[in-house]
């Protein structure tokens, strides 16, 4: 039975192992192998070695617990341990990991890379689903007892799994195989007597001709074969579509709120101007002729505006190498054309990071850069904020779009684009007016878009001298009056104007690319980008096309002549006004520009910050001893209820600054202090000396009515203590905290 018991104990590893590797569709490669794989090992040995030192379950379960937490910092977090000696940072990453790393495994898309605590995540769930099968294994008789681990871990990794590349179907099939084996091991082992339900004590219950093991065993391995085989065939007969699967993720997005408080463009300015321009990153393309098919990258997309500025909603999921779909509609039956890129980042303001297209896989060798993803629009946000000395790949598609498919494309009134079209209340009607003018000839709604994109072109001047600023006012005023400004002008009148026409429209922000004529599209071809080459455009949806760009920023340059009262950029890169207007201020209001401080401000504000604290403590103080008396007062017994009573006798004589050391008996306190108490006190000392000297010497427990009585001399004690003192010296008395620092 024994040698049957460890063959069984085996099996339950195998199967532990196997429901392992279900975390085959969660991690982009093998990392997990060796954190995963030995916990199932290890978790069945240690509850195995339990069982063989006749452990309790209580002590096993302790054992196991301590096991998984070596196992966790040896095989997950040995980078945080120098010599091999566990550190507080080791403590700190295994207490975050097994906290937050839940959340985390709900919410990155897969393949996710092996972070330490999705890794701590996996090996918990495999090494408790090990531990527990290997003690009901060996403790119980339940036949289904050692497939409960297994079982239930590896639902888990299918549920978390369940957005994974590939497929779990040979895996499935392996694991009822073994699961089979494994019951049919333990059902051989146990006497038959002990799976039967009921009494089994009645000579009608008992088997008259019990098989042996080996002969239970062999008997039933054709019915396991059998079972596995039967059930692989008609798991691959069943119209299952992997798409179609229940993906937890879905219900979990992390927006990164810290990162989108402020709008993106307005730093764009300030690079455009850079002098000398600052190298940014530089950009490379796999294959041949690629580098001539990409003329932009883009950052950051943004399809909010507020009347004021542009801004996104944006949720940033959580991802591995492999990027979600799209979410923000079709682009019909286009070709894709596929494209790798390799950034070398060299100062990069962050946190977004430039990719082509719609990306579809992230992968770097520095294990420092962690990824979140907007699905919506396609932009890649890094965690770690401004970058530096980083290279990465992406891979992406490219929608190949003919010129039939955009005459042909027609305005798109798809569910989903509501945010791409709204406008808020207060567009200037010259705006609307100005848009239906210039597209009033047109007859597609391509050419409409196509003749907005002239207009700018044709009619406008490019300059960077002008203001930052994109509101309705500034864009009437722009479209009316100036006809000069930079990208952030012509992307956001463009956009706003597609959007009086009913088109969903969005702005990005990214850089242009200038390839190289020595280049000419080779292999390895380089592009070094610095930031004067940040720019921001339009995207406009149409329909079975889907995001189409467009470049109303014309490259023709003039010189920026401002009015008398228009802004005008300083050295410095800060706007004066050329003559400044009166400032209004309106009644009760005060010079706006000088806020008051307040009354509580400076060197007040920390006077009131610490006379505030020192009330809270004395108050603290205050509720303590009041506390603490109550606990006295209750005491389990009417001993503990007396000799609570002498501690507050001895509290009243500590905070007038007589000490009552622990060797003096009641009589004694009594006698040697007597000249500072006065006659009234020292009468109510001795009145206690009885009551105390029974309750620690007596033979026999004293009654509540002495416990009562002691406490009615202490309430005594304390009025006839103060009489003959100040108040001060009462209250300064009763706030002194030595009572607490005495030991007693």
């Amino acid at each position: 039975m024994k040698r049957l018991l460890i063959v069984e104990l085996m099996a339950v590893a195998l199967l532990t192992m196997l429901a392992g590797l279900g975390f085959h569709r969660v991690f982009a490669d093998t990392d997990y192998l060796v954190p995963v794989l030995g916990a199932a090992l290890f978790g069945v040995a240690l509850s195995a070695g339990a069982q063989w030192r006749r452990l309790s379950v209580t002590p096993a379960v302790t054992a196991s617990v301590l096991g998984f937490i070596v196992w966790a910092m040896y095989s997950v977090l040995f980078d945080t341990m120098p010599n091999g000696v566990p550190t507080g940072s080791t403590i700190t990453e295994l207490a975050a990991g097994m906290a937050g790393g839940w959340a985390e495994i709900l919410s990155t898309t897969l393949p996710a890379r092996p972070e330490p605590g999705l890794l701590l995540v996996a090996s918990f769930v495999i090494w408790a689903a090990g531990a527990a099968s290997a003690e009901l294994a060996g403790r119980r008789d339940s036949v289904i007892g050692p497939m409960i681990g297994p079982l239930l871990a590896l639902t888990v990794t299918l549920f978390i799994g369940a957005s994974g590349p590939e497929t779990n179907a040979l895996l499935s099939a392996g694991f009822a195989a073994l699961a089979l084996v494994t019951i049919l091991i333990h059902v051989s082992r146990v006497p038959a007597s002990r799976l039967l339900v009921g009494p089994t004590d009645r000579p009608d219950t008992r088997p008259q001709n019990e098989q042996s093991p080996n002969r239970r065993m062999l008997s039933g391995l054709p019915l396991v074969v059998l079972a596995a085989a039967l059930g692989s065939f008609i798991v691959a007969q069943l119209p299952l579509n992997p798409d179609d699967a229940f993906d937890p993720r879905s219900l979990r997005k992390v927006q990164i709120e810290q990162r989108l408080t402020s709008s993106p463009i307005v730093s764009v300015k300030a690079q455009l101007t850079a002098d000398p321009p600052v190298p940014v990153f530089g950009f490379d393309t796999a294959r041949l002729g690629d580098l001539d098919e990409v003329d932009s990258v883009k950052l950051v997309t943004l399809e909010r505006f507020t009347g004021a500025v542009w801004t996104s909603d944006a949720t940033y999921s959580k991802v591995g190498t492999v990027l979600p779909s799209a979410e923000d509609g079709p682009s019909g039956d286009l070709e894709q054309r596929t494209i790798s890129q390799t950034y070398t980042i060299q100062n990069l303001p962050g946190p977004w990071l430039p990719v082509v297209g719609r990306p579809i896989s992230v992968s770097s060798e520095d294990s420092e850069l962690l990824v979140r993803f907007d699905d919506r629009a396609g932009s890649v946000l890094s965690e770690t904020g401004a970058l530096s000395d980083l290279e990465y790949e992406v891979v992406s598609d490219i929608p190949v779009i003919t010129d039939d498919d955009r005459e042909f494309a027609q305005r798109s009134t798809a569910d989903g684009l509501e945010v791409y079209t709204e406008l808020p209340d207060g567009l200037p009607d010259s705006i609307r007016a100005l848009a239906l003018d210039k597209t009033s000839e047109t007859i597609s709604p391509y050419e409409q878009l196509q003749a907005l994109e002239a207009f700018f072109l044709e009619e406008f001047r490019y300059s960077t001298d002008v203001e930052p600023g994109h509101s309705y006012a500034r864009v009437e005023r722009f479209l009316t009056e100036r006809k000069i400004g930079y990208s952030e002008q012509f992307a956001s009148s463009f956009a706003i104007m597609a959007r009086s026409l009913g088109f969903p429209s969005r702005v990005v922000i990214g850089y242009q690319l200038t390839s190289s004529e020595e280049a000419g599209g080779a292999v390895g071809s380089r592009t070094e980008v610095t930031s004067d080459q940040l720019h921001i455009w339009p995207e406009v949806f149409l329909d079975k096309v889907g995001w189409v760009n467009f470049n109303p920023t014309p490259t023709n340059t003039a010189p920026f002549v401002p009015a008398n009262d228009e802004p005008v950029a300083t050295q410095g890169g800060e706007y004066v006004l050329e003559r400044a207007r009166p400032r209004v201020v309106g009644p009760g209001l005060g010079n706006l520009s000088t806020p008051d401080p307040g009354l509580l401000s400076g060197p007040l504000l920390s006077v009131a910050i610490a006379l505030g604290g020192l009330v809270l403590l004395l108050a603290m103080l205050i509720i303590l001893k009041v506390l603490r008396r109550r606990s006295r007062r209750t005491g389990l017994s009417p001993t503990d209820q007396i000799l609570g009573a002498w501690a507050e006798v001895a509290d009243r004589l500590l905070e007038l600054g007589v000490g009552v050391p622990d060797s003096q008996t009641a009589k004694e306190v009594a006698s040697t202090n007597a000249a500072v108490l006065g006659p009234a006190p020292t009468a109510r000392l001795n009145a206690m000396i009885p009551l105390v000297t029974t309750a620690i010497y007596a033979p026999h427990e004293p009654t509540d009515l002495d416990a009562e009585e002691m406490w009615t001399h202490v309430r005594a004690f304390r009025q006839e203590l103060y009489a003959e003192r100040t108040k001060f010296t009462e209250a300064m008395a009763f706030l002194n905290p030595r009572p607490f620092f005495s030991g007693r």
